[in-house]
């Protein structure tokens, strides 16, 4: 009796406190009410204030390009003296890059790989490609499934564990499987938890 009668007392305790800590949450997110009239009374001998306007912003000088005009060229009269007169021409602004350095990345040889990278590469690609042939491999000294084989089996039991089960952590496999399909085609069961 003298537990329960603690136990509700805490309880009763604790909702309190919570239903407290929310209200003064609420509260400090309220705006503060003005503790003056609704209305206050307009202030005697004060000017009005004027703000003045934010100057526009200038605008660029620099002229979009355009098209050139086409105009037909009469026989005789060169391009260069046809386009000659500067008033008419848009200015312009040169981009930042050429084409020829375009084509300098573009041809650019690719650095070969070193040949020890190459082959422990090879040798790697070989090593995953053997591991994920085989349905099942051994696992390390200390009792870990490899990346490549999650799945652990118990061969005495004939149990395995899927990662993310109740036991697979604490489990010390006998082999680890590519997956539970490969483990239940060896003939082992699930675990049920």
């Amino acid at each position: 009796m003298i537990r329960r009668t603690f136990r509700l007392g805490v309880l009763v305790g604790l909702v309190a406190g919570a239903a407290g800590a929310v209200k003064r949450a609420m509260d400090a997110r309220r705006p503060a009410a003005p503790s003056g009239p609704a209305s206050w009374p307009p202030i005697q001998g004060a000017e009005p204030v004027t703000v003045p306007a934010a100057p526009a912003p200038e605008q660029s000088s620099v002229v979009p390009a355009a098209e050139p005009e086409r105009t037909e060229v009469h026989e005789g009269e060169a391009a260069e003296e046809h386009f000659a007169d500067t008033d008419r021409q848009p200015e312009v602004s040169a981009p930042d890059w050429t084409p020829a350095d375009i084509t300098q990345l573009q041809e650019a040889p690719a650095a070969p790989a070193p040949p020890a990278k190459k082959a422990a590469r090879k040798k790697a690609a070989a090593t995953k490609k053997k591991a994920a042939s085989t349905p099942w491999v051994d696992p390390a000294a200390d009792g870990t499934c490899p990346g490549t084989h999650p799945v652990k089996a118990k061969l005495a039991s004939k149990i395995f564990h899927v990662p993310g089960g109740f036991n697979y952590p604490r489990t010390r496999p006998d082999r680890c499987y590519i997956d539970a399909a490969a483990a239940e085609a060896d003939g082992l069961r699930p675990a049920k938890r």
